[in-house]
């Protein structure tokens, strides 16, 4: 599988990279823990897997509830992109006000999350993905096959 690498891709990749460097081996969970950024379930609708909320110099990263594992670790890793690389943006009321967040941001948080859980997590296997499809690696992975894409795909 290859991809064609951006700027903001490489800078996104160094910030991940350098996380897991700081941090070790350890579940975004932990890092959230960590990074102080407090991590909570609560009833939301169907259409809302997660989000992040700031209160000044706090953040809370908000999952649905019920969400299976694999999917609660990759929606809580994607707010985390977000948290940290558009920490004064609302998405709530950006949505709120226009009615969509911008593909880009999505994209951002979505390879930033790529970044965290592939290398980090399952860095060992890192050659062995990058011989793999992307429905392959996906199903391997746990992750959405458009997040692994981001990171694999052409």
């Amino acid at each position: 599988m290859q991809r064609r690498v951006t700027a903001m891709m490489k800078t996104i990749e160094a910030f991940a990279h350098g996380l897991r460097r700081e941090h070790g081996d350890i579940s975004v969970f932990e890092l959230c823990e960590r990074l102080g950024v407090l991590v909570t379930e609560q009833e939301l609708p169907e259409s809302v897997k997660g989000f992040f909320v700031n209160f000044g110099t706090k953040y809370v990263i908000i999952l649905r509830a019920g969400l299976p594992f694999e999917k609660r670790r990759y929606v809580c890793a994607h707010e985390l992109g977000h948290v940290l690389l558009h920490t004064e943006l609302n998405s709530v009321f950006i949505q709120e006000e226009t009615g969509f967040i911008p593909d880009k941001l999505e994209a951002e948080a979505d390879y930033f999350a790529a970044c965290l859980l592939l290398d980090g997590e399952l860095g060992s296997w890192r050659r062995e993905y990058e011989q793999l499809t992307v429905e392959q690696a996906a199903a391997l992975s746990g992750l959405p096959e458009h997040v692994v894409s981001l990171k694999f795909g052409a």
